[in-house]
């Protein structure tokens, strides 16, 4: 699922797109010549990646040299990759278990194209069943009943996993960004706070401190970055305050304008 080219070069092979995979799947000439219809067992696979690079660049005439080699291990090794790769395609083209899983990604991949497209989940539910239910049968054609139930089946529970993952995917958004405005300092909020977080000699003369305060916001308990200064009731309590916005006098305790009664601490 992830090597998107990977695997819309073995569908285009299972749905028998290109012109020599059809000869192969059928044996016409010449590949009738170098296996008979149907999935022959092979239980040693020798073929490697270099025959397919030999295929690429060798003609006719140069395959043929090594097919009539007079060395035997020249000629068998050649005659063998044919086989193997004959047997690889079959495997991909005919009703195997291999081909039924390839199908199972074909449609995986199409149900995650409907959930990506839109962020409601019933809207992309409804096209994935309609997919299943309408569109199922003319993709694959060749699909026997106990085929097309199977895949319907498993495809259904596919669709489960699809948005139990998307549903965990938001939840660990949602909590990632609490978790970052939690940690974020915040100049200023509806239960006091500074946008300058400078603190004048005046301030300090005072004793503010910028500190954090525990306060309801949105609902929830944040800390918020805000100045703060000793209670003048009692100087061991830390009190948020706030400026006279007439004045811009920094106080705290009697001081109308401040707002008291949440502890803080620097």
């Amino acid at each position: 699922m992830e090597d998107v080219e990977l695997l819309d070069g073995v569908t285009n092979i299972m749905e028998r797109k290109d012109q020599e995979v059809r000869m192969i799947s059928v044996r016409l000439h010449p590949y009738s010549a170098i296996m008979s219809r149907g999935i022959e067992r092979i239980t040693n696979m020798p073929i490697e990646e270099s025959f397919i690079e030999d295929l690429a660049k060798l003609d006719t005439l140069d395959m043929s040299d090594r097919l009539s080699a007079p060395d035997p291990l020249t000629r068998v090794r050649p005659a063998a990759d044919m086989r193997c790769l004959i047997s690889l395609i079959d495997h991909v083209t005919e009703r195997t278990r291999f081909r039924k899983e390839l199908r199972l990604l074909r449609i995986a991949r199409q149900l995650e194209e409907f959930y990506n497209n839109t962020s409601d989940m019933k809207e992309a539910r409804h096209q994935a069943e309609g997919f299943l239910n309408r569109r199922l049968r003319r993709l694959f054609p060749d699909m026997n009943p106990d085929e097309a139930a199977e895949l319907k089946q498993r495809s259904t529970e596919t669709m489960d996993q699809i948005e139990q993952r998307i549903n965990d995917e938001r939840k660990a958004e949602v909590e990632a960004k609490r978790a970052k405005t939690e940690a974020s300092p915040v100049a200023k909020s509806d239960g006091g706070g500074d946008d300058n977080m400078e603190l004048s000699e005046e301030e300090i003369k005072k004793g503010v401190q910028i500190g954090r305060a525990e306060m309801r916001v949105a609902g929830s308990t944040r800390l918020i970055t805000t100045k703060m200064m000793p209670d003048s009731d009692d100087p061991q309590v830390m009190v948020i305050v706030m400026c006279d916005p007439e004045t811009q006098e920094t106080g705290a305790g009697q001081a109308p304008w401040c707002q008291t009664g949440h502890r803080a601490w620097p």
